[in-house]
């Protein structure tokens, strides 16, 4: 049975929505200690050892009751996105018992929460809009049909003279998102840990949503004309880039040795690089002239 068949859609979506791409990536070196003989799966004995190492008497019956809280699919045994389910109803005080006192002892872990971005317009709101923005569809084909992985890209390092707005405040974010992007594609090179590559996705989907809040922050502060569509835009980068962390989510959940489909990271990559240049050339340096004059009018 595939992991997304075991909960509903809205379960899964709340799963994904909780917790970070670093976060499931450190749940699966959790599991790793209750899977003590690293079958993909967490027995009713390694429960009964991992609790009888953490100085927990506990009966047969009890372990099995543990192991039928915890088993969607009725096989016997817990895989990780079972696991990661528990860990799920823990973190947002469900208790499930002595498989929670199981969890906390063995991991020492607290629980933890992850808000996501906000999206505001409908998809439908934001098709309408993209229409009328020919170079992000360009720059979505264009990072499907290279492949940036077996070339040397330069460096993508922001400068005043092809990427500044004239806004100070925005050309430091932009500077910031150009490091964020140009450190993520050298790991990918180094062949980053799955715990490093997730942490740095995490880190760009994170910091892609603060620049977009301050930016519109701004427009509405100087009453921008177009802050409305420019808004719009964002989400929809902001939606791919759930997307494509999502996308990790899911395949951290799964018992495969690589977990990284790194043509995907590399197309959102090559699609940012691209999107970033772009969208500063065509909106962000209308946007950072209207904000600067404005903010001049009112001294």
């Amino acid at each position: 049975m595939s992991t997304m068949n075991k909960y509903s859609n809205a379960m899964w979506a709340q799963i994904l929505g909780s917790f970070t791409a670093k976060d499931i990536a450190e749940y699966r070196r959790q599991f790793n200690l209750f899977d003590d003989n690293k079958n993909g799966h967490i027995e009713p004995d390694e429960l009964k050892k991992l609790a009888k190492s953490l100085d927990m008497k506990l009966s047969d019956e009890e372990i099995m009751e543990m192991v039928k809280v915890c088993d969607f699919d009725n096989n016997g045994t817990i895989e990780f996105d079972e696991f990661l389910q528990m860990v799920f109803a823990i973190n947002f005080g469900e208790g499930l018992g002595q498989f929670a006192e199981i969890y906390r002892k063995a991991t020492g872990a607290e629980p933890v929460t992850w808000q996501k971005p906000e999206l505001t317009y409908t998809p439908e709101e934001i098709e309408a809009t993209l229409k009328q923005f020919a170079w992000f569809s360009e720059a979505e084909a264009q990072a499907r049909e290279t492949q940036p992985e077996v070339g040397e890209y330069p460096r993508f390092v922001w400068t005043a003279e092809l990427h500044g707005v004239g806004y100070a405040h925005i050309d430091e974010e932009h500077k910031k998102l150009f490091q964020i992007v140009d450190d993520l594609e050298t790991m990918l090179r180094q062949n980053g840990t799955e715990t490093q590559l997730a942490d740095a996705l995490d880190g760009l989907l994170a910091y892609t949503d603060y620049h977009f809040k301050s930016e519109q922050a701004e427009m509405v502060k100087y009453n921008y004309p177009q802050k409305e569509a420019h808004a719009k835009i964002h989400q929809a980068f902001t939606q791919k880039m759930i997307d494509a962390v999502n996308d990790l989510k899911v395949k951290l959940t799964q018992n495969k040795e690589d977990v990284f489909d790194k043509k995907v990271i590399w197309e959102t990559i090559y699609f940012l690089r691209n999107w970033l240049v772009n969208h500063i050339e065509k909106e962000d340096t209308v946007f950072g002239k209207y904000c600067t004059e404005a903010k001049a009018k009112l001294g």
